[in-house]
């Protein structure tokens, strides 16, 4: 958790112990008093806020003195006059500057529409990105997130991008709906096609995606099966009589009576639909 130091025990502001994958702290309400000092750390830049604006940024690590380095600096900025008897608080934002990277994964498998296939065919994929708070949009932070909550995460970031992420990816999925049977090799070519996408969003608070990769693209083992069946077929050049008959042998070694009888009558009424999935254009 982050600490921090006031007055009363050392007058350091600090945040010395990130939690992991936190983007930024801010400590609520820290009114930097006469003889305190505040310390940024490698990684790391300091905002400083009055009023909800950004006021000033220390981007450089070290110790910095109010009275003598805070106080002047914002006085000379902002145009305003700063001082210990003003009643002006002021905030410390402590914003991480590092890279950070994020696991993602589909909530729920995304239903991509395809011939032959009832209801479509349940995706799931799961990836990673790695994001930046942008120095160029510190103020935009201030206004759209930092304002309202303390901390925040990658984890909490990776939560408002879900809904972006699977919305693009039944685009981009349903756009390739003739090589599905392919698709984890398309998982480059759609993770380049959603990066700017994701960039888009994130960049309305001030945070940019630097890199998105979907690593797996994966349906059911059921799907797989019909989609081996189909490309089965279309070794045997689309005769559907011959995979009939294949079908048809398959229920006869499955055993006699009834369950042969019943596997015969599902290879031959399988035919014309597996006829229409295998059929469809690449």
């Amino acid at each position: 958790m982050p600490i921090l130091k006031s007055k009363q025990f050392s007058s350091v502001i600090e945040w010395a112990d990130p939690a992991e994958g936190a983007l930024f702290h801010r400590f609520d309400n820290v009114e930097l008093k006469k003889g305190s000092v505040c310390i940024v750390r490698p990684g790391q830049d300091v905002l400083i806020i009055a009023n909800g604006e950004v006021a000033g940024v220390f981007t450089k690590d070290g110790r910095y003195n109010v009275e003598s380095d805070i106080i002047p600096f914002l006085s000379t900025i902002a145009g305003i006059k700063f001082g210990f008897d003003t009643g002006r608080r002021v905030e410390a934002l402590f914003v991480n500057t590092k890279d950070i990277l994020q696991n993602w994964g589909t909530r729920s498998p995304i239903n991509i529409e395809f011939p032959g296939l009832p209801g479509g065919i349940p995706v799931r994929a799961n990836g990673n990105f790695v994001c930046h708070v942008d120095p160029e949009q510190y103020p935009l932070l201030v206004e759209q997130i930092a304002g309202d909550v303390s901390e925040f995460t990658v984890e909490d970031l990776r939560e408002r991008l879900l809904g972006t992420i699977e919305q693009s990816l039944m685009v981009h999925i349903s756009q390739r709906s003739g090589t599905i049977r392919n698709l984890q090799a398309e998982a480059a070519g759609i993770s380049g096609e959603i990066l700017p996408e994701v960039d888009a969003e994130t960049s309305k608070y001030g945070i940019r995606i630097r890199d998105f990769k979907v690593m797996s693209l994966s349906y059911p083992e059921s799907v797989q099966e019909k989609l081996e069946q189909a490309a089965g077929i279309g070794l045997l050049g689309n005769n559907i009589a011959a995979y009939q008959q294949v079908a048809m042998a398959d229920g006869l070694r499955e055993g006699g009576g009834a369950a042969g009888m019943a596997g015969m009558f599902v290879g031959a009424q399988a035919g014309a639909s597996m006829a229409q999935l295998c059929c469809t254009p690449e």
